[in-house]
């Protein structure tokens, strides 16, 4: 089995980078770019708080290079409404909206609520659900 590192960060959207990180002469609309000169990796926080359109999705990937990683984060619907219980519909319509990210999908990230109590039932048969129905898709957990 082959390992490789990728080196990015949780997004690349910071209005804080700018004059820092991003040159004042890079509009904020060229950022993507901008940080894939950098960085080969980066987590989608935005999947998290509500599902990106189509046309956003295509934008990703055209705007980023053939080996760059794209890591999105499950949406707060499967993670903190439903917390993990009952999520096949709302894992299928997430990966149907992120399915063009298939090329560049790195890991699917996971995070839970501080709040939500390890139950190993639950957790195993999440788990289970994930694997039996994205066997191709890797998964990290926070």
């Amino acid at each position: 089995m082959h390992a490789s590192v990728h080196i990015g960060t949780s997004g690349w959207s910071y209005k804080h980078w700018w004059g820092n990180f991003y040159p004042r002469e890079v509009k904020p609309a060229q950022f993507l770019e901008y940080y894939t000169k950098y960085f080969d990796c980066t987590e989608l926080n935005a999947s998290f708080y509500r599902l990106p359109k189509s046309q956003t999705v295509e934008g990703w990937l055209r705007r980023t290079p053939d080996h760059f990683k794209i890591c999105p984060k499950l949406s707060r619907l499967i993670t903190h409404q439903k917390k993990l219980r009952n999520v096949e519909e709302p894992l299928k319509i997430f990966f149907d909206v992120l399915q063009p990210l298939m090329p560049k999908m790195g890991p699917v990230l996971i995070q839970l609520p501080p709040s939500l109590r390890f139950q190993s039932v639950v957790a195993k048969e999440f788990f289970q659900l994930l694997r039996s129905l994205y066997p191709s898709i890797s998964f990290a957990l926070e």
